[in-house]
């Protein structure tokens, strides 16, 4: 006669290998991401946010008819952006730059199977059982993070990783038991780097706000003085108030170029409408919630990406079925989470218990939504990141319900929809290593800059030969027009120009008189946007070409088809 515990053991010895093999495949999928293509806007981000250490106390901007005022770092920016030059000001090399997306995705997936593991550690007795868990809790997190075409979200260095690390770092500040007042003061200084990174990754953050204030509120209760709780409190909304109007400044301040400021504001909803033009508000929340699959398919397999920023793939039945299960499993997940969530807090509060996990989970859920209502571009990194939110806020709620769903007579459903989310991933994973693994070592670029056959080496030595032909001095120089292919290799120098964003929105009258607006020391960039009639102003080697000083005049006067004396 079998055991009544003999088909839970197995059960749990079937997850654990499906864990395995999920593990082992994301393994290969790193590499596979390793080789995606460094995208422009990794690189226009991570130029936004590096310069302290180059340009200091101008705060940086893209958008070269921008310039005409270059306001001062925040103060509160001061911290953050010291950290983000340390890290990126002296990445030279992308290779380096796409190890960091790797090594920063696998630190969310350990990070948080530790903080299941942890939270659950107490139910388990044996150091055998302890580690099937805990493969258990990292299969759970890597079968909803490596979703479709997620992984390559998760590996780009835009904000959006940063900030879920951040975050997972927070929610684990939440979960630790405070023993001693110095603990407390090191866990609320914690939070405050936290929460100094977050604000100034990206604007963004600012919806996360709420889901910040039940963090901020259980830590600062740790203090039993009610002074020191208080001026934490003002020290935190200061903080969000100040990156609020630095970040509104940043998108305003374009006097030169008024049409930024319209293709800025378009990004998003204005929430301000809502006092302003409550109707158009209403409306375009409304335009927002139909088109909610277009996140579903920018996360799932289809033949042709946004901007071709993947290589294109044959859609047989398979991968329709994964996208299916993608589609339904999203929709799922959400309906689930908020109405399970809801009656889990409701118990929490007919415990009189006000701050919980619950309560953590049901925030995160409902600012993940406020997201993607107001987010009108939709990008493929958009979609990922609401994605990450609302697998985290999932994960969130799904360790503090463990105990109840390990107890006799639930536990088989507890297994089979782990071990359904695990075989989706599986396969999810393979089709992502299968489509995209040959493509990409084979040197596929997008619209981006391919590392399969990316050599540093070679490269800087071709940048150096430019630079000396034409009298550049790749660390004093000022207002180099540079692209995303040469930035990294010349951005020690001050106050460098982006050749990409110089055609992003300006008049006709700014681009006639630019170069009188800076004493521009230079041009490098890759050559194929150049017009062939222009490139006797420059030296050309092997697809790259730099432009003097003395021709930068001509250069553009002729480009644009401008008369001069």
């Amino acid at each position: 006669m079998i055991n009544s515990k003999q088909p839970i053991k197995i059960l749990s010895w079937i997850i654990f290998l499906l864990s395995l093999i999920l593990l082992g495949l994301c393994i290969r999928a790193a590499y596979v991401t390793y080789l995606f293509p460094v995208y422009p806007d990794e690189i226009a981000e991570n130029i936004l946010l590096t310069r302290f250490g180059y340009d200091f106390p101008i705060k940086f901007d893209l958008m070269p008819m921008c310039r005409a005022i270059s306001p001062a770092y925040p103060k509160w920016w001061y911290f953050p952006a010291f950290l983000e030059w340390l890290l990126y000001g002296h990445t030279f090399n992308l290779k380096v730059f796409r190890s960091i997306g790797i090594i920063t995705s696998w630190l969310i997936f350990i990070l948080l199977s530790v903080q299941i593991y942890r939270k659950n550690i107490n139910l388990f007795k044996t150091n055998l059982t302890k580690i099937l868990f805990y493969f258990l809790a990292l299969g759970c997190v890597l079968a909803l993070f490596n979703i479709g075409v997620v992984p390559f979200s998760l590996v780009t260095n835009r904000p959006e990783a940063g900030i879920l690390l951040l975050l997972i770092i927070s929610i684990m500040l939440f979960e630790i038991p405070v023993k001693n007042k110095i603990q407390s003061m090191w866990i609320a200084l914690g939070f405050f780097v936290c929460v100094s990174l977050l604000f100034y990754s990206h604007a963004k953050t600012f919806l996360l706000i709420p889901f910040l204030c039940i963090i901020a509120h259980r830590l600062f209760s740790h203090f039993k003085n009610t002074y020191i709780y208080i001026a934490l409190w003002i020290l935190f909304v200061l903080m969000a108030f100040k990156n609020y109007v630095s970040w509104t400044n940043t998108f305003t301040l374009c006097p030169d170029s008024p049409i930024i400021s319209t293709i800025f504001s378009s990004f998003n909803v204005n929430l301000q409408n809502i006092f302003y033009a409550p109707k158009q508000f209403l409306l375009e929340i409304y335009t927002n919630l139909l088109t909610y699959q277009i996140d579903i398919d920018r996360i799932s397999f289809q033949p042709t990406t946004e901007i071709n920023y993947l290589p294109p793939i044959k859609v047989g039945p398979r991968i329709v079925q994964l996208n299916t299960l993608i589609y339904w499993n999203y929709l799922a997940i959400f309906f689930l989470l908020i109405t399970a969530n809801s009656f889990s807090y409701l118990r929490d509060l007919l415990k009189r218990k006000i701050i919980t996990t619950n309560l953590l989970s049901l925030t995160l859920l409902i600012c993940t939504f406020i997201s993607l209502l107001i987010n009108n571009t939709k990008h493929w990194y958009d979609a990922g990141y609401i994605w990450v939110l609302l697998s985290l806020a999932a994960l969130i709620y799904f360790s503090e319900q463990i105990p109840y769903l390990l107890k006799r007579g639930i536990n088989y459903f507890f297994y089979f929809f782990t071990g359904y989310f695990l075989i989706v991933a599986i396969a999810s994973v393979w089709i992502l290593i299968h489509n995209y693994e040959l493509p990409l070592r084979g040197g596929f670029a997008g619209p981006s800059i391919p590392l399969a056959n990316y050599h540093y080496k070679k490269l800087k030595k071709q940048f150096d030969q430019l630079a000396s032909e034409c009298n550049i001095d790749v660390n004093n120089s000022k207002n180099l027009i540079l692209d995303d292919y040469t930035y990294y290799h010349f951005q020690k120098s001050k106050y460098p120009l982006s050749y990409t964003y110089l055609f992003y929105g300006p008049d006709q009258k700014f681009l006639a008189t630019f170069w009188n607006k800076f004493q521009i020391d230079g041009i490098i960039i890759r050559a194929a946007p150049i017009p062939e009639k222009v490139r006797k102003y420059s030296v050309q080697i092997d697809g790259v070409l730099c432009v003097p000083k003395k021709n930068i005049r001509p250069f553009f006067m002729e480009m644009f088809g401008i008369q001069g004396k």
